[in-house]
């Protein structure tokens, strides 16, 4: 369900592999959440629990209404082989009391050294500092340690939480473009893109 971004970067053979490699060695990520590892098919039960409360699934395209045990099983599969080529991450975080937190759903596109983010958080962890925070953390990840140069993101027409926590962390609107939802259904769709230059940038005149 993943679209490439509009934006069309491109990257050399030894970029795209070094991608490639941090993807596939991807460890951990620390965030105000708490730290995101790699999930595993130990996390599905938890998952499942997460992605059942509709303030955290609900606004997200690619996570199926009801969400059904089996197809976390499949999706944590999926994941997992996407990862082995170096194109893909779905990482989960815990908090102290080892309670999950969030989650994160990445595809990667190496050979353009940009990737798709999407991901959610716990329902009472979703504050304007938290999320500011929280996202500022896996974006520099993505950017310093991963190598990307461009994260593409989408939101509902109405999630206007959303929209502002990208425009302030200095992400650009694009033209709308069509989602399909895992269902199958047309989701129209603000578009968003972050170059790792400009990040730079604002990151550095406006910490998050």
């Amino acid at each position: 369900m993943a679209q490439p971004p509009d934006t069309i970067l491109r990257a050399s053979p030894e970029e795209a592999e070094a991608i490639r490699r941090a993807i596939r060695s991807a460890r951990w990520v620390d965030t105000p959440y708490g730290a995101y590892r790699p999930a595993r098919a130990a996390d599905a039960e938890a998952l499942h629990a997460l992605l059942s409360d509709p303030r955290v699934s609900g606004p997200l395209y690619t996570i199926p209404k009801p969400v059904h045990a089996d197809w976390i099983a499949q999706w944590i599969d999926a994941h997992a082989a996407e990862a082995a080529r170096g194109e893909g991450l779905l990482m989960v975080a815990r908090d102290r009391e080892s309670a999950l937190s969030g989650f994160v759903d990445l595809h990667v596109w190496p050979e353009r050294a940009s990737a798709e983010f999407g991901g959610g958080i716990r329902a009472d962890l979703q504050s304007a500092s938290l999320g500011s925070c929280g996202a500022a953390a896996l974006f520099f990840w993505l950017f310093e340690t991963i190598g990307i140069r461009l994260i593409a993101m989408t939101n509902a027409l109405d999630n206007i939480r959303t929209s502002r926590l990208l425009a302030h962390l200095g992400f650009t609107r694009g033209a709308d473009r069509i989602c399909i939802t895992a269902e199958g259904a047309r989701r129209p769709s603000m578009y968003w893109e972050l170059r790792r230059k400009d990040w730079r940038a604002t990151f550095d005149h406006n910490p998050p």
